[in-house]
């Protein structure tokens, strides 16, 4: 699924909080484009994977002088500008949009984008606190030569096919253009801090930190060496003309969210991603507000249910003053709850309603032993519709019959994401559990957590029934089914499927898989025989295809560094691609005693998925092989009545 994201090319608040949808669409599995002139490093080292960035300019947003005061000449000149490149701007969205076959777009809350896709025929639905109907109108409401261009903006609003207003920070006629907006919680950017940050600037713990933001539009002019003097600690700033001793300037790509986590105290504008950032981490905070901006009414009227925030009506000069000021800064507040995920959900579910409005939409999850594999599938029509997978790492440390707490505790987190997304999504859910939950007596805790909290219906089921779903899911794509073994390799244990004479479909389990097989080689264990006797010891025979399935297929599948880059279950590999990439995976395997590492965790796990290949290709005397990334679930959901 292709999702592209267009945050509006004025200040940052837009961008940050659409690097946080863009995080949460991410974390389900989403291909996620940003579509924008803002800077890029806004968008780096999110949480669940890295954001297409792509260049271009579509909006204009507000200009500022000085002190963030609106520029209204400067906007005026702005606007008519891009309004005469309207035409040029709409085409080149188009072509984007069809030459990437993107599905969905969510603008916030640029305009033009939204002729774009009625051309190209994407959805797009819009998410913000206010639209730029509701700024310019205030702004020029007394200037007769804007109205056609308001008219124009707002008739464009009206077309999206779905909206929603981020409640704080915005009032009831902040988004007129927007058709029935939903309301919806705190969007909060939420970063992987790439280092610590004091001790990046040599601050230790129990100093107290003052930071001072404001954004990306305009400049304020603030008696920085006073405050430097008035506060008792070091203060944070981007602005470099300041002598004080305590004061450290920091450059404008920094990681503010991990900034504010790090301060005392925060001193902004009133700008919607500075106050979420701050609310969302429960921070006390100083804001400075602009003059004759509409937006500002609706943030900070946001704020009256948080009691550490304080308005500085009029910026003090003297000593007295920010002393004062300081002596009285509010406790920290409960921090706010985020809603990043649940926005994510919504945006999905109207989508996919819009899409196939009486459809029946089934979310089937498969719980192994290493990973977790998700599919949203249209049962209706019979038709996939989205695919994704996670590693739980749920089968570490398992022993005398039990799985370790802290593994269940890191599965939880590793589906977090992906579950409040689906969460909100129209389904029928279901979840199969397999490999390692067959064996453990406690698998009963993370399955009655995914039933309990996220509405699933759970079953852990038997080998054999794991070796039919394998089957169902690959069966249409195979000719001559009853020559073909059905290969299903899981963390611990390896599932075989075909059909005898008859027709009739059988199995056997193997118990070993990749998770087994590495725990193995840590006990000094020779993997070599643990494959080789099992394989050796199977019945069946007049196999001339192995056909690798599931999540094993397509991780493999890159490791052979094939010019296919997508699967074509069709197409036959030969046994000497396998060894190739056999002979290119050995040579870590030889030289590690203990498999401890994630990346050489995952490479080991691609060199035992060769040798149960060659193993098989051996034994049937056979010479080519498939794939078909397929798995389970999808069997699973063909198999639903």
């Amino acid at each position: 699924m292709k999702i592209a994201i267009y945050p509006s090319n004025h200040g940052f608040g837009h961008a940050t909080r659409m690097a946080a949808l863009a995080s949460s669409f991410m974390g389900f599995g989403a291909e996620v484009f940003v579509c924008t002139d803002r800077p890029k490093f806004l968008f780096e080292n999110l949480e669940g994977g890295v954001a297409k960035y792509r260049h271009c300019q579509i909006d204009v947003g507000v200009v500022h002088k000085e002190n963030l005061v609106s520029d209204l000449k400067r906007t005026k000149e702005a606007i008519l500008e891009l309004f005469t490149r309207r035409e040029e701007l709409v085409a080149h969205e188009v072509e984007f949009l069809r030459d990437e076959r993107i599905d969905l777009v969510v603008a916030d809350a640029p305009y033009f984008i939204i002729e774009a896709c009625g051309y190209a025929h994407v959805p797009v639905f819009g998410v913000s606190n206010f639209d730029w109907y509701f700024i310019y109108s205030e702004l020029f409401r007394d200037d007769a030569e804007m109205k056609p261009i308001l008219n124009t903006i707002y008739g464009l609003y009206r077309r999206m096919d779905g909206s929603f207003r981020l409640k704080t920070g915005s009032c009831d006629n902040s988004l007129p253009g927007f058709r029935n907006p939903e309301d919806v919680g705190l969007i909060v950017r939420q970063r992987r801090a790439k280092e610590d940050l004091r001790k990046k600037y040599s601050i230790s713990q129990d100093v107290d930190i003052l930071l001072i933001m404001f954004g990306g539009e305009g400049k304020m002019d603030v008696p920085l060496d006073v405050i430097c003097e008035a506060w008792q600690g070091v203060v944070l700033s981007p602005f470099e003309a300041c002598d004080a001793v305590n004061h450290v300037c920091i450059p404008k790509d920094e990681d503010f969210s991990e900034l504010i986590r790090i301060s005392r105290l925060v001193v902004c504008k009133p700008g919607y991603s500075s106050f979420a950032e701050v609310l969302s981490m429960g921070k006390p905070m100083l804001y400075l507000p602009r003059r004759n901006y509409p937006e500002e009414p609706c943030l900070i009227r946001g704020l009256d249910d948080y009691p550490a925030a304080q308005l500085i009506d009029s910026i003090p000069v003297d000593l007295d003053s920010w002393q004062e000021i300081f002596a009285n800064i509010a406790d920290d507040c409960v921090p706010m709850c985020v809603a990043n995920e649940a926005l994510a959900g919504m945006i999905l579910s109207r989508y996919f309603k819009k899409l196939y409005p009486s459809d029946k939409i089934v979310s089937i999850c498969d719980l192994g032993s290493n990973n977790f594999n998700y599919l949203l599938y249209n049962h209706t029509k019979k038709i996939k519709l989205h695919k994704q997978w996670l590693t739980t790492g749920l089968a570490r440390g398992f022993a005398d019959g039990m799985l370790a707490e802290i593994s269940i505790d890191n599965a939880k987190n590793n589906l977090e994401v992906l579950f409040e997304v689906d969460s909100q999504i129209e389904s029928e859910k279901h979840l199969i559990a397999t490999g390692i939950s067959r064996k453990a007596e406690n698998a009963c805790e993370i399955l009655s957590w995914i039933e309990s909290r996220w509405a699933y219906k759970t079953k852990i089921i038997t080998a054999k029934k794991e070796a039919q779903y394998g089957w169902k899911a690959i069966e249409e794509s195979i000719s001559n089914n009853h020559k073909y073994l059905v290969l299903d390799i899981g963390g611990t244990s390896t599932e075989l499927s075909w059909l005898n004479k008859a027709g009739r479909q059988q199995s056997v389990s193997l118990d070993f898989g990749l998770v087994s097989l590495i725990e193995a080689h840590n006990n000094d264990e020779d993997t070599l025989d643990i494959v080789t006797n099992a394989v050796d010891s199977l019945k069946l025979k007049d196999i001339d295809n192995i056909v690798l399935i599931g999540l094993t297929a397509m991780l493999f599948h890159k490791e052979m560094h094939s010019m296919r880059n997508e699967i074509d279950p069709k197409y036959l590999y030969d046994i000497e691609d396998l060894l190739l990439t056999k002979e290119y995976l050995k040579v870590p395997v030889l030289l590690t005693d203990l498999v401890e590492d994630e990346e050489i965790r995952s490479h080991f796990s691609m060199f035992y998925v060769a040798r149960i290949l060659k193993a098989l290709m051996f034994k049937f005397e056979i010479h080519t092989f498939s794939f078909n990334d397929d798995g389970i679930n999808y069997g699973f959901a063909r198999s639903i009545k």
